[in-house]
């Protein structure tokens, strides 16, 4: 937001970058939950 008007290449760039950050932050976050459920289910604790 800072460099909107200044630098909008680089606001972009950085705008994107955020994106792609929060995108693999949440595919992570999907693939942990489903290697604690396969781990969970393997023990045979349910």
């Amino acid at each position: 937001m800072i460099w909107k008007n200044d630098r909008p290449g680089d606001a972009g760039m950085a705008g994107k970058g955020a994106l792609v950050s929060a995108i693999i932050n949440v595919v992570l976050f999907i693939l942990w939950i489903v290697f604690a459920g396969i781990l969970f289910a393997a023990s045979g604790s349910y």
